[in-house]
């Protein structure tokens, strides 16, 4: 391994071993985005991890010869591993880890500014010599990494889903135990002023849910909710071509124990609809890619990697929901957002419909209202919805030095 250092035998190449290289079906995969993290899939017993991070927060010589985007990688990857670890609340095993991991992310931490400094590797990726940057209608298969997606005064607006909706893809952020922000983007066909126009449409529709059965399938109309009330049909509905985007932003901590939404990607999942209207659901209605962070590319400069069926084998979200089952080599990784996204078009938007009502306290709440955003606002949100057991214990451990 010589991610960090072309000696295998360095101490950073050592911890990224030890703790983030999974080995499954006896094929060694070093660069998985999230690998499992339950302690015993790792190469490192407990002990050994512990042994490694106290080793690793007392080299002070090898954090000199790392640059701030290897030590932002590494803080992210210490950061998932203590979420993990969190999440599935430390057992006699694992509660030797929580200490060592904290003060090996606070001995990787950069200032604020610092963070803010760091790449845009997603720009970096997108503007590389013969990156296709356009959805092609002609192979709508072929993916690409959509052109002016993160600007906010282009045709990508930024959505935030209302008041009561600190982020507009809660059920991604709990998975990921509020470790990444996600960023809900949209586009229309028509352009910037044309998307405005077709949310102010959607906002201002007077009855957004019906009472009376509308004899739709819940699986087409997109609201798990059997008893009703249901999603009107009549909801108005966005274009062919019309496109959705979530991006996946990696949080760190920086040298003052503060949250800061880092501009690195760590994942992008666009939506392309083929098809808005119809009765029977099939994943070639849209057209699904995904792209996920290399860290091998990221430190060579490009940055990503589009998923693959074998990908799913490591897929943290939902996995084993995708077309063909996890780790099927002919089946794009990204077909498993068809698991959940599969209705019509404004009612595959599952920020919107509550595909997942049931589990709701209020399951007859109204559908938000979309406003247009920006990713500095989503970002302030995503940090105040930030209170999955990782962030609150590492802060406690904070108070504590």
């Amino acid at each position: 391994m010589d991610l960090y250092s072309p000696d295998p035998g360095h101490l950073w190449n050592r911890v990224h071993d030890q703790l983030m290289v999974r080995t499954v079906a006896g094929v060694v995969v070093d660069d998985p985005l999230d690998p499992p993290f339950r302690m015993g899939e790792g190469r490192a017993s407990p002990e050994q991890a512990v042994a490694l991070l106290r080793e690793f927060s007392a080299d002070r010589k090898a954090l000199a010869a790392m640059g701030p985007l290897r030590r932002a990688l590494m803080q992210r990857d210490l950061l998932a591993l203590f979420h993990s670890t969190m999440a599935r609340n430390p057992t006699p095993e694992t509660q030797p880890l929580v200490e060592p991991l904290a003060k090996a992310i606070r001995h990787v931490a950069l200032s604020a500014g610092e963070i803010a400094a760091l790449p845009d590797n997603y720009d970096a990726a997108s503007a590389l010599p013969g990156a296709f940057t356009a959805f092609d209608a002609r192979e709508p298969d072929r993916a690409f990494l959509p052109k002016g997606l993160l600007a906010d005064d282009g045709a990508w607006l930024a959505l935030e889903a209302g008041p009561n909706r600190p982020v507009a893809a809660p059920l991604h952020s709990f998975v990921f135990q509020g470790r990444s922000s996600f960023e809900l983007r949209f586009r229309h066909p028509g352009g910037r002023k044309a998307g405005e126009a077709y949310l102010a449409e959607l906002a201002a529709m007077p009855q957004p849910l019906v009472t009376e059965n509308p004899k739709v399938p819940f699986e087409i109309i997109g609201r798990d909710n059997r008893n009703g009330p249901w999603l009107n049909p009549a909801t108005p509905q966005f274009p062919v071509g019309t496109m959705w985007a979530l991006v996946r932003r990696a949080i760190l901590v920086d040298t003052q124990g503060n949250l800061v939404v880092s501009p690195l990607v760590e994942s992008v999942q666009v939506r392309v609809y083929r098809e808005v209207e119809f009765t029977e659901i099939s994943p070639v209605r849209q057209a699904y890619f995904e792209w996920e962070l290399s860290r091998r590319k990221l430190l060579s400069g490009s940055g990503f990697h589009q998923t693959e069926g074998r990908d799913l084998a490591y897929s943290q979200f939902l996995a084993g929901l995708g077309v063909g089952g996890p780790g099927d080599p002919t089946t794009p990784a990204a077909t498993l957002c068809f698991s959940c996204h599969h209705a019509p078009g404004i009612f595959s938007v599952n920020s919107r419909s509550f595909p997942f009502s049931a589990g709701l306290p209020n399951p007859s709440a109204l559908p938000p209202v979309f406003r247009v955003s920006s990713a500095k606002s989503i970002s302030e949100a995503s940090l105040k919805a930030a209170k999955q057991p990782g962030w609150e214990k590492l802060k406690s451990l904070e108070k504590r030095e």
